[in-house]
Formats: C-alpha cells, structure tokens, sequence
C-alpha cells in the first residue's frame, strides 16, 4: 500500500490511522484481546518486544505517548492479512506541542519514503512503528545511544542599560520665577564701553571707584596716606560764570589746526579739576589720578588745561624753602606727598601728568623775568646768563608745540613773601611771542615762536618791560596782553601817547551795555578828579581808547568804579559817573599801570 505524503501533518496522520482502521475492521474478528499473530504468515518476520519506556528526558518540550502494539502494526503492514480479526487498537491523543508534531512528521516522511521505493519489489514488508515520541522509539533505533545535548543559548546582544530619566524639577511659583527672571536680567546686563564725553561741568566718578591700575616704578616713594591739606587753605573754586564762551566763528579743533586758544571756553576742564575727588590727599597713584583727571576729555588741549589747572588747586610754592635757601627734592614723588614745591617740582610733575594721559610733553629750563627782577639801566653791560626758571612745552597737534607755565599760572608771591593761590589762566592761553617775553630756554630751539624767530638772550634781557597789568585785566575783563597799548611799562615823556584795551580776539562777541564797565586812566602821582580821563570805545564793540599827553616821571594808572553810589559798578553809563564822581560815596580798583 502507497501512503502518499499528504500538504498538512494534520492529513497524513488521519489518512495513516484510517488505513489502519480499515485494513483492522475488514480482517479482525471483534475480540475482547488481540491475538497473536499466526506463525504460518511467510515473509513477515515477527518484531522483537518493545524496549522498556525511556525515562522522560529534561527537554522542556512535552509529548504524548501514543501507545501501539507490535501486533496491530505487524498487521497493517502485512500484504498476505490475518486470518482473525483483532480489535483496533485505540486513537492516539493529539499532541500538542510544535517539537512533537515536527517530530511525526519527520518519522511519518521517512516511513512514506521507504515503503514508496521498497513497494515495487515486496508488497509485504512491515512497515516500520510510528514513531510517536521520546518514550517510544522504534527499532532501528535501539542500538543507537541518545543523548540529550542540550541547545547553545542564543547569543543576544548586550546592550547597556538604559539610564534612568531624572526627575522633573519642581514647578515654581510665579513670585519665584519673576525673581529668577530678574537675577538672569541683572546678570547678563553688559554695561557697552563708554567714549570720553565732550567737555561738560558733569563730575566723574570717585577715583575709589574706578578699577585700580598697576603702580608704575616712579609710584614707589608715595606713601600709603599722605598728609592732606586743611580744609581752610583750599582755594575756592574758579568763577567759571565770567569765562568766554566759544561763538560759532571759532575755528574748528582738528588733529593739525587748534582753536584759538584765547578765546576757547575751558569751563569744562576748570570744573572738573576743582571736584573733591581729586583732592592730592585722595591720591594713591599718579598714573590713576592723570586718566581720572583727562579721561573725560578727548583733545589735548583740554587735558593739558585740567592738568594746569589741577595744580593751580593742590600744590602750593614752597616761598620758606626758597628764602632759606634748602630747596627739597622736587620729583613728582616728593611734589605729590608734600603739596609744596618751586618751579621745578611744577614742571616735573605736570610732565608725567601728561605722560601718562598721552600727551607728548617735555620740561623746559631757562630763565624767567619773576619775582623781584629788575630791568638793566639804560648803558648797563648785559647781565650774564643765568638759570632760575623752569615750565613745559606740550605739543597739542600735529604741528604745534605749546609752552605752559603753571608754576606762575598756580599763583604768585606777595609783597609780604607769602605766596597768594591766584589762577593766573594767561601762563596757558599766551602765544609764544608773547610768552617769550618773560621766559627765555636754555635750548633756543624750544622757543617754538609763531613767527619763527629765535631771539637772543640779549634782545631778551634788554627788551623792555610790559606794563604791570592786574588780575582784573583778564579775569574780568578778557583784555589781552597782546593788543594792550603802550606795551612796555616805561613810556616816553612829553608826547601823545594812545592807550588802548580791548578783547583778545575777533570771535569773541562784542561788549554788551549792560555789561560794561566805566573805564578811566588816572595820569598824575595822585588820585584826583581833575586827572581822570575816560576810555573811549574804539568802534568795534570790543575795545576802549584814550589819547593822552604823559608828562615827565608819571604814573599813568587804569581803573574802574566796582561800586558806584550805592550800586554794582557794571553797567554804569559815563554820563552818570561824570555827574554824580565826587558827589557820591564810591570804590575803584586797578586794571593797569604804567611810568613814564
């Protein structure tokens, strides 16, 4: 019989089992026990016994036992048949596993296999049992060892273990979050860089709050607190209200042209340098008090004006060292800590003021027409040259080199030896031809005239002398000592002489009447009515005149009514002075002098 191989496993075992329930019911007599085969069949060789059940193994697959006798499969296998007939034998239960229906179909395969090839040659070979599972194995099988090998693990793959997520933060509050948002704020603000601002009366901050600076080498012999000035010898700061102010016909600043220097409002760099900060008691640093100082001012003319004008305010001249003869050391150092000095202590110290605020400045030595110099009688020998004087040259453009007393701009002495705290701002605005006629340097090529001449030391010490002009001449008045008339102090007797003032420069705007000034010369040794003659205006708006005859060995002397009849002086008209002078109680003061 051919058992063709059926699609499914589910077919060939049914198609198996009704064959075999077929050939048993056609040729089996219904007994309670099957009988044992006849031993007269020819070419069915009888099966050996069945082995002993094999203990069930540790395989984690689970099977069925399908129990078969040797009889019933001898039968179906048989071609000859059976005489009797024998009871079926009973169903298999289904097995449930896969490894077990993957089992029958293997061994039902091969059992198909062979019974299709030895069918042609013997229609009655047996076929082998059904092999239905570990505990019954069949014959061929017997003398070959199983072993349960047990399958390798599946590789897999380690993977790292995944990190645990973190916990959400804690929401909070709106109060938080708006604190929060605010610190964020403060923090990343970024205050921008600011540019020095234009000269304005806006103080700078304290030294103490700006970032300190690395102490220079010549910043060694500052002491850590040096002695402070009292209070009641600081001067008062400088009136800046009666300052000119610049018109829109000023030349404009540019890196090789300045501004006319007369006429330029310094109102700024006054202010700045007269603020308590920049106390000397406050300094720690020369170098921190110089970028403090001219910081806020970009040209170098103003930071070479708040320099001199700073030490119109903190150093005052050691009169008590001159006069005995035991000049101290006059570094920078030494000026700094002291607060005292002469000529040199000045220049030295405004040099590295300007040196570390970028300015090109150098000291100039020479001789200078100061205190207690007397012009060499008509005749005399030329005096010899002598040293007794130092200022500063600074170079404020390109082109231009400015020479700057501040030593006599700080204040002068008296007629009593003491020293008098006077700004005298004409030592810093004067042209060198006009400054050159009290300063003469030992290098004659540091006299950086306008003109570019270089005088002789004997043109400059027998050059006559100018008039003796007052603090009130520029401080109040702005007249300059360039256009005043005569220009020297001694005058030719017996002839007519024109004297004029007038304001520096053609910028300036004219003089208004209610700001002017009644102005008169007093020709004569003593001061009386009958000598007076009134100063005319020249016609310009910014100058007076008067023509006088001067007699012999006579002082010629300007003056100006600073109260008159109870009221200010300024804007007091000449018809009014005229009628009411010698009629009213009134006060003067003097403007200029000259002898004749």
């Amino acid at each position: 019989m051919h058992i063709q191989e059926k699609g499914t496993v589910t077919s060939i075992r049914e198609r198996v089992q009704t064959l075999q329930l077929e050939e048993v019911s056609r040729h089996a007599p219904q007994y309670d026990s099957i009988p044992p085969a006849p031993s007269t069949t020819k070419g069915t060789p009888r099966l050996p016994p069945r082995p002993p059940a094999r203990p069930a193994s540790s395989s984690t697959v689970t099977t069925t036992t399908r129990v078969t006798t040797t009889t019933s499969i001898s039968v179906i296998a048989g071609s000859s048949g059976v005489a009797k007939k024998q009871a079926p034998p009973p169903l298999p239960r289904r097995k449930t596993s896969i490894s077990s229906m993957t089992e029958s179909i293997i061994s039902v395969t091969s059992t198909s296999s062979n019974n299709s090839h030895a069918g042609s040659t013997s229609s009655t070979r047996a076929l082998p049992p059904i092999y239905t599972g570990k505990d019954s194995l069949p014959v061929q099988f017997h003398d070959k060892k199983i072993t349960n090998t047990p399958l390798p693990p599946k590789r897999i793959n380690s993977l790292p273990a995944p990190r645990p997520t973190p916990p959400l933060p804690t929401r909070r509050t709106t109060t938080a979050i708006q604190e929060g948002s605010r610190r964020n704020s403060d923090e990343a603000t970024v205050v921008p860089r600011r540019l020095p601002p234009p000269p304005v009366r806006n103080a700078a901050p304290p030294i103490s709050q700006r970032p300190p600076l690395p102490a220079s080498h010549t910043d060694s012999a500052i002491g850590s607190s040096p002695p402070p000035i009292p209070r009641s010898t600081r001067p008062p700061p400088i009136p800046v209200s009666s300052r000119p102010s610049s018109g829109p016909s000023c030349k404009p600043h540019t890196a090789s042209t300045l501004p006319c220097l007369i006429c330029y409002d310094y109102s700024g760099p006054d202010h700045h340098a007269s603020l308590p900060q920049f106390q000397r008691s406050q300094v720690r640093s020369l170098q921190t008090l110089a970028i403090a100082l001219t910081s806020p001012f970009p040209s170098a003319l103003e930071k070479a004006r708040v320099i001199f004008t700073w030490l119109h305010h903190n150093i005052s001249y050691d009169v008590r060292a001159l006069l005995a003869g035991n000049i101290p050391d006059q570094s920078p150092e030494s000026t700094i800590r002291t607060g005292l000095s002469v000529c040199a202590g000045y220049s030295n110290l405004f040099e590295i003021l300007c040196t570390y605020s970028g300015l090109q400045c150098v000291v100039v030595t020479g001789h200078g027409k100061g205190f207690g110099h007397t012009d060499p009688a008509p005749g005399a020998p030329v005096p010899s040259y002598n040293m007794n004087h130092a200022w500063n040259a600074v170079k404020l453009s390109s082109n231009h080199w400015h020479l700057i007393d501040s030593c006599w701009g700080a204040g002068h002495r008296g007629s009593n030896n003491e020293y008098k705290k006077e700004f005298a701002p004409e030592h810093f605005i004067s042209p060198a031809s006009v400054f050159g006629q009290k300063h003469f340097p030992e290098k004659p090529g540091q006299q950086y005239r306008e003109d570019g001449r270089t005088i002789s030391w004997e043109e400059y010490i027998l050059s006559p002398e100018p008039p003796k002009l007052y603090k009130q001449f520029t401080d109040l008045f702005n007249f300059s000592k360039e256009t005043v008339s005569p220009s020297t102090k001694r005058l030719q007797p017996g002839t007519r002489t024109r004297f004029a003032v007038s304001l520096p420069c053609q910028h300036l705007p004219v003089i208004r009447k209610e700001d002017e000034y009644v102005l008169f010369l007093n020709v004569g040794n003593d001061f009386d009515v009958k000598n007076f003659y009134l100063m005319q205006p020249d016609g310009t708006g910014r100058g007076y005149v008067c023509d006088v005859v001067v007699p012999r060995n006579t002082k010629v002397t300007l003056y100006y009514p600073n109260k008159f009849d109870g009221k200010p002086g300024k804007g007091l008209t000449r018809e009014y002075f005229l009628k009411k002078v010698g009629k009213c109680g009134w006060s003067w003061s003097y403007v200029a002098e000259w002898n004749s």
